[in-house]
């Protein structure tokens, strides 16, 4: 796999923080009291919206590379 480098490092932090308040923003505050419950929240949250979106990219990237060399 290659490593994001430096500027692209920034970019996904700075994405990751906006990720992070929007989670934060819709997670109840009795999901957040102890470690285990928020590695779960969170574990839970990125299945359920994070995922998906991602993989969702990544296979229009794919189906577009078929298309353009079969």
């Amino acid at each position: 796999m290659t490593k994001l480098n430096e500027a692209d490092q920034e970019k996904l932090k700075q994405h990751l923080k906006a990720i992070d308040k929007i989670l934060h923003q819709n997670t109840p505050l009795d999901k957040l009291k102890t470690f285990e419950q928020i590695d779960t929240t969170l574990r839970e949250q990125i299945q359920e919206e994070i995922t998906p979106e991602i993989a969702q990219f990544f296979f229009q990237k794919l189906a577009r590379l078929k298309r353009e060399d079969p």
